[in-house]
């Protein structure tokens, strides 16, 4: 029976009923112990066999109650669902059950903080869960210490705002003819057609501001472009005024030193042509 005391989850017991990946009907029992009380455990018949939800520590025992976390909570719904189970009560085959199951399925919270379920390589799986504390239900008594089932109104407008699921339960309402919401036929949780045409009016002006978002985006990237095209420019431009050769200046001077050059040659070629007799 799950604890009384607030502010820790020593003595909670949580329950996980449904159908494994074969269909079979399960129903294991998890309970969150503190160290002194031999750790963390969970077990398929009623607390007979346990198995320790082991531990990440160096000397690898049975989880304390107040350091479980989602993770391996997750760990255990994933090895039940799919029937992978340690071959002995040791962490090493705690360990090779995880990844044995996890390349069967896939338990995770979701993006808006649900615990979801995925069997891998099958579009339709068979498994159905569960999870509930011990107490859930009891008017008497201890209340639950943890609550993982949804129990709200419908949700029409949402700032979480999930595009496709919203089409899909537009879709669904149309599927149903059901104008408004109505337990009695089809989805028990449909919206209805007309809340999916206020969903619809939500998406739109959801699309409208992701295109303005985007459109800002992207204007300011073509600033951004622009103003380093014209540094880029800029910069060239004092380059080329620094360390370029000037072609008319080059080419003068060159024309000047090449008949510099050529006179000298003259002379010296006339020099060179004396003699005794030039001054006889």
């Amino acid at each position: 029976m799950s604890q009384g005391t607030a502010g820790t989850l020593d003595g909670t017991t949580l329950n996980l009923v449904g159908k494994n990946v074969n269909g079979v009907n399960f129903t294991a029992q998890i309970d969150l112990k503190n160290t002194a009380h031999g750790g963390s455990t969970y077990s398929l018949d009623g607390g007979t066999t346990n198995y320790s939800i082991f531990d990440m520590n160096s000397t690898r025992a049975a989880v304390n109650a107040d350091d479980m976390t989602y993770q391996q909570l997750m760990d255990v719904v994933n090895m039940v669902t799919t029937k992978t189970y340690p071959a002995s009560n040791t962490a090493t085959d705690y360990d090779n059950a995880i990844s044995t199951a996890s390349s069967k399925a896939d338990t995770k919270l979701s993006y808006d903080g649900k615990l979801t379920f995925s069997e891998l390589n099958t579009a339709n799986t068979k498994a159905t869960i569960s999870l509930y504390d011990s107490n859930s239900g009891k008017f008497g008594g201890n209340s639950s210490v943890m609550s993982f089932n949804s129990n709200n109104a419908l949700t029409i407008r949402d700032p979480k705002t999930d595009f496709f699921k919203s089409i899909d339960k537009m879709i669904k309402s149309v599927q149903e003819y059901k104008e408004y919401p109505d337990a009695s036929s089809g989805t028990k949780r449909g919206v209805g057609i007309e809340n999916a045409i206020k969903m619809m009016d939500d998406l739109f002006n959801h699309v409208n501001r992701s295109h303005s978002i985007a459109g800002a985006q992207s204007n300011s990237l073509t600033r951004a472009n622009e103003r380093t095209s014209l540094l880029e420019i800029s910069t060239m431009t004092l380059r080329s005024s620094t360390i370029d050769t000037d072609i008319a200046q080059a080419s003068l001077t060159l024309s000047q030193l090449t008949l510099n050059y050529q006179a000298m040659l003259s002379t010296v070629g006339k020099v060179s042509k004396l003699s005794l007799v030039n001054y006889l």
